[in-house]
């Protein structure tokens, strides 16, 4: 039993496919939004396309380090019970290293 995988660069993060540079080196956005730890819109759009065009019914497993983690947790908390419902099929999660309280996490 395979999983399909697709793994997300939040904007701004990551390598720009086309330079092979750093994204956050880029100096113009292709967003007039900008990624931020509580930014749930992208991995919402994320899950839906999965689930309408690719690969419909499939379970989904999300997985998250640092403050992509962070995005899952607070995704999770957003979407309640509706989560492993029918309309999302999330069916587990794990995340590592994530900054719950970002502002205790900050270094003074």
């Amino acid at each position: 039993h395979g999983f399909a995988v697709c793994a997300v660069n939040w904007r701004g993060c990551g390598f720009d496919p086309f330079t092979n540079r750093p994204a956050a080196e880029q100096l113009v956005s292709t967003s007039a939004q900008m990624y931020h730890l509580g930014f749930t819109d992208d991995l919402k759009r994320v899950i839906r396309y999965i689930l309408d065009e690719l690969s419909p019914g499939s379970e989904i497993y999300l997985s998250g380090y640092s403050l992509g983690g962070n995005i899952v947790v607070k995704l999770l908390g957003e979407l309640g019970m509706d989560a492993t419902g029918s309309e999302w099929n999330i069916r587990g999660a794990a995340v590592a290293c994530v900054p719950f309280d970002p502002i205790a996490s900050t270094p003074k």
